[in-house]
């Protein structure tokens, strides 16, 4: 297997002449391809339909990574695979830059822990952007060939992140792209101070959870932060760890609530001391379609309504507190406005505004 821009290819073609409307209890649902805002404004003003949006997980699909199975990678051939999916009807929204292995194009994160016996991810990882890589990115973000492809640095390593924001801060200054991290958490650290704080005693410590300055980042370039509802990635392993009792509890959601609200208050406590607006960042990014391992009580999103609730209750509580929180506009918010932002707002917002 030595053409990942074929498979692309493939997978795209196949999404285009895929059933999309089906009877349900004598009701007809359907979902929609979106390749423009127009399209997609339209789109959620119908009853029973999904509007969907693509994006890509990987940029090794322009076909990089693949020296080692006799495939080196051509600068213009990647280069040219970019511009093909740019003038895509569907264009993608934004793509995942980094994903599980070696692209050719910048460094990833260990993700695959759990198998980390079995899969070598050792090639690679942890380094910054390449030369290519750069001109990539560049490729993606030019809105000269088509429009605009945003970057999701999940899976970025913590090297590659930094770079990343370097570039963004020399090569684009105030007209810098909006951020974005489709399926994340916090490691509540701090570049400055790695060890260990009360504040971050909750949290999963991993480099492929982001620190405090890259959430500043994402939230002044007004971009996105998806949480990941995953029990190996959202808080210490011994506090999410589940019995086999908790897999029929499906009304029990107090853990999950609590570890998912501890990353919405931190982004934005964080935030609101670079005095940004804390509660317009976070959506969900679920990662419900990866291999994850699901947090008790929310298994799929028809929990989700449930989990609304406990949230509010949870945000209630903490606006009601003594916080750390100092501007206005991130203290009086009504815990029906986080939630909604999170559930739906936020992310319906940022798509309105840039796609």
């Amino acid at each position: 297997h030595t053409d990942y821009f074929k498979d692309l290819i493939n997978e795209y073609t196949f999404f285009k002449e895929s059933q999309k409307s089906s009877l349900i209890n004598n009701k007809e649902y359907k979902w929609k391809l979106i390749g423009e805002k127009k399209e997609f404004i339209e789109s959620l003003k119908r009853e029973n339909e999904i509007a969907v949006i693509l994006s890509i997980e990987g940029a090794h699909v322009f076909n990089s990574g693949l020296s080692e199975y006799g495939r080196s990678t051509s600068e213009f051939e990647v280069i040219e695979n970019v511009k093909k999916i740019k003038l895509w009807e569907y264009a993608p929204f934004f793509i995942t830059f980094a994903h599980n292995f070696n692209n050719d194009l910048c460094g990833h994160a260990q993700s695959l822990d759990p198998i980390k016996f079995f899969v070598d991810q050792s090639k690679g990882m942890n380094t910054g952007f390449t030369e290519l890589g750069i001109k990539v990115l560049h490729e993606l973000l030019s809105n000269q060939n088509g429009r605009s492809i945003y970057i999701d640095i999940k899976h970025m390593s913590l090297k590659a992140r930094q770079e990343y924001f370097s570039i963004l801060e020399s090569d684009y200054g105030a007209k810098r792209p909006p951020t974005i991290v489709s399926h994340g958490a916090v490691n509540g650290l701090s570049y400055k101070n790695k060890a260990q704080s009360d504040n971050s005693n909750f949290f999963y410590h991993s480099d492929i959870n982001f620190y405090d300055e890259e959430i500043e980042q994402i939230g002044l370039s007004n971009g996105l932060f998806a949480v990941q509802f995953d029990t190996r990635r959202i808080a210490k392993p011994e506090l999410v760890r589940k019995s086999l009792k908790s897999m029929f509890k499906h009304n029990d959601l107090s853990l999950a609530s609590e570890v998912i609200w501890r990353q919405i208050k931190h982004v934005a406590e964080v935030l609101d001391k670079k005095g940004c607006f804390g509660w317009g960042t976070c959506c969900i990014g679920s990662d419900y379609d990866g291999t994850i391992n699901p947090l008790p009580g929310i298994w799929t999103s028809e929990h989700f309504s449930f989990l609304d609730n406990e949230l509010k209750f949870k945000a209630s509580n903490y606006l009601k507190s003594t916080n750390s929180l100092t501007m206005t506009e991130n203290k009086q918010i009504t815990p029906e406005e986080i939630t909604k932002r999170f559930f739906i707002n936020n992310a319906l917002e940022f798509t309105r505004k840039y796609y």
